[in-house]
């Protein structure tokens, strides 16, 4: 997730038909996207391995908790086949392949915090919300990954790379699926709420409630 940053968006969605739900989703985040732009460490120079690895090791702590409710909590049910839930719900993997490159263990990453706020949904709208944060950074992180693998060629950087070519299929039929699933108003709202709760998730988690003592970027 993952660093959220703002989704870059404006070649991959020419392919789809921009549905009422994606608008209503970017204009009641966009807030939320403009404040991570600015407090994300991994947009600093120079960045140092160390601020990338405890930046990641803190995104972990939120993004297992957020996988968990999302692809196997009370919702999971009632996501359509064409979601591929095998092929998303693989991004705690990526982060905890760079730890682990990083010189973490098995029993360090255990030990790492979970975020206890992050949202579980209950409706499949709730959960296009939620997803909509999880899988639109995905573009973020290619965004990001073009961007900082000169300065960190030490690192793997799997949780910036995520998708790899696929990133963009994969966020066409996203968007295809919303437009699809989430279409009265009220099922919108929901989708809202969620969005907007997984990201000030991030953002507590994440930013704000970071210990001093993993806060190597200040």
């Amino acid at each position: 997730m993952l660093n959220v940053t703002h989704l870059r968006t404006v070649n991959l969605t020419d392919q789809v038909k921009v549905s009422p739900a994606l608008i209503a989703l970017r204009e009641a985040t966009r807030d939320l996207h403009s404040e991570l732009d600015t407090l994300s460490p991994l947009l600093r120079r120079p960045l140092p391995e160390s601020v990338y690895n405890d930046h990641a090791a803190r995104v972990l702590g939120w993004m297992a908790p957020l996988e968990q409710g999302l692809w196997e909590g009370p919702a999971a049910s009632l996501w359509p086949n064409e979601i591929q839930i095998a092929k998303r719900r693989g991004k705690v993997q990526w982060i905890e392949q760079d730890l682990l490159n990083a010189g973490y263990n098995a029993a360090k990453l255990a030990e790492l915090e979970h975020c206890p706020y992050v949202p579980v949904p209950r409706t499949l709208a709730q959960s296009f919300g939620v997803a909509y944060v999880s899988e639109g950074a995905t573009l973020g992180g290619a965004f990001l990954f073009n961007r900082l693998a000169s300065f960190l060629p030490g690192l793997p950087l799997n949780w910036l790379k995520g998708y790899g070519v696929e990133t963009g299929p994969l966020w066409t039929s996203f968007q295809r699926l919303l437009a699809q699933h989430v279409v009265s108003q009220e099922s919108i709202l929901e989708a809202q709420e969620s969005a907007r709760q997984a990201f000030q998730s991030f953002r507590c988690w994440v930013i704000d409630e970071t210990p001093d003592t993993e806060r190597s970027w200040i």
